[in-house]
């Protein structure tokens, strides 16, 4: 069992699938710390409810940074969190807010911890499928985020995943090299202990653990709540490639009393791989990505059991006319 962690800041007024992220992650919790960051949408107020009737469930409040970069912020309340359980024994698993585990992966996980001794491994990147919306798939990786609970566990980037810095890894090749006297052992030591203990799938040190179905990481699954995101940001930062996509999706939810749902998506799809080519564009990669969208079918609409769960009308009225 672990200890799952996950941050939450005005998570509900973002379209993400909180709720189902939690109940699918339970089954492997010993306890399951949600650290929120002051929301004011009733995202707090709905894990404190939860928590009281879940044992398992704890909450902590903080302040969420103000850093001006949406990324680092995120990065920063993460690593506040994970420092606060920091050497308490066991695995640790984060998950984020948006994302759901396969029900056919949860006996995986549980007996995960035992089949690698933290003595052999600390670390794990699992799989992961990227989603807009309920329908399409931006593709798969893996990210770490199973670790054995040591102080030098880090979330890097916009915290998609864990790393371990580069001063941790050189200490115990130190510790793996010490017995000088025996190169036998030494080169085991490295071959067996550096490559399988670090099993981080972005780095030299790989070693993944394959799921039966990918952890399911969901940009939203609310049209509205996903369009207001992605256009405020598209706002901040200027994007244009892929906004009158955005804006005629929006039209769609507002101006219909019961939308097309896949029409709208399907223009959102369009919209945030614009958004994507832009930066590609930028970095001078455009003509590698393009082809490797076309390779993979990035877009590709993922049915029946590619989702990691079915919305059911009677939670959330809000979509009753979108499954109809």
């Amino acid at each position: 069992m672990y200890l799952c962690l996950t941050v939450a800041y005005n998570v509900v007024s973002k379209g993400y699938p909180f709720l189902e992220s939690l109940a699918s992650a339970l089954p492997v919790c010993e306890e399951f710390v949600i650290m929120d960051g002051g929301s004011n949408d009733g995202t707090l107020d709905l894990v404190e409810k939860i928590s009281r009737i879940n044992k398992k469930i704890k909450v902590v409040k903080d302040r969420w940074p103000s850093l001006g970069d949406i990324a680092a912020e995120i990065r920063e309340f993460t690593n506040r969190a994970i420092n606060r359980y920091s050497g308490r024994k066991g695995f640790l698993l984060y998950i984020q807010a948006s994302e759901v585990i396969h029900e056919k992966s949860i006996e995986f996980l549980e007996e995960l911890p035992e089949i690698f001794h933290y003595r052999y491994r600390v670390f794990f990147s699992i799989p992961f499928r990227l989603m807009i919306g309920p329908y399409y798939s931006l593709g798969d990786d893996f990210r770490g985020r199973i670790a054995y609970n040591l102080p030098y566990f880090k979330a890097v980037e916009d915290a998609f995943t864990l790393a371990i810095p580069s001063t941790a890894i050189i200490r115990d090749f130190f510790k793996f090299a010490s017995d000088l006297l025996n190169p036998r052992k030494v080169l085991g030591n490295l071959v067996r202990g550096i490559n399988s203990r670090y099993g981080y799938a972005y780095s030299f040190f790989t070693g993944p653990a394959y799921l039966p179905m990918p952890v399911f990481h969901y940009q939203g699954v609310m049209p509205e709540d996903f369009i207001v995101k992605y256009l405020s940001r598209a706002e901040k930062y200027g994007y244009r490639g892929g906004i009158e996509n955005l804006r005629s999706a929006m039209n769609l939810v507002r101006n219909n009393e019961c939308p097309n749902t896949k029409e709208i998506w399907e223009r959102v799809v369009e919209a945030f791989i614009g958004f994507v080519v832009e930066d590609i564009k930028k970095a001078g990669h455009e003509k590698i990505y393009l082809e490797a969208l076309a390779r993979h079918g990035a877009s590709e609409r993922i049915r029946g059991e590619g989702r990691a769960f079915e919305i059911s009308p009677e939670d959330n009225p809000r979509i009753m006319c979108e499954l109809n």
